[in-house]
């Protein structure tokens, strides 16, 4: 249903079916780690499986960061914030497109000065 959902849709229905898509992808990302729904709440809060699975759903939905860090039990917003987006920029799959350009030729410097 997420992919028919238009402008006329109340937004407790788009949270409702981002929560759905969320559920399905920690469900997915506990069933390749080999956990269970318990081992999130056994785990650090900066455990690099629930940083992984945090990060995706960082990507692929668009629910806020108050709630991936309260169904990972990840800790408040402000701690969880400062871990993901670490963990989010150290584990970029494509690295940033940015913008190459060509140097500058130097020429050779001139003193404005007057030699004495």
């Amino acid at each position: 249903m997420e992919g028919n959902l238009g402008e006329n849709h109340a937004g407790q229905l788009h949270r409702e079916t981002a929560e759905q898509k969320a559920n399905r992808i920690i469900a997915q990302e506990l069933a390749r780690l080999g956990w269970e729904e318990q081992h999130l709440a056994r785990r650090l809060k900066s455990d690099p499986g629930k940083l992984a699975i945090g990060a995706r759903l960082r990507r692929e939905t668009t629910l806020p960061l108050k709630w991936i860090a309260a169904r990972l039990q990840m800790g408040t917003t402000k701690s969880a914030r400062p871990m993901l987006h670490h963990w989010m920029q150290y584990h970029a799959k494509q690295p940033c497109t940015q913008l190459y350009f060509q140097p500058m030729v130097l020429t050779p410097f001139r003193s404005r000065r007057a030699s004495c």
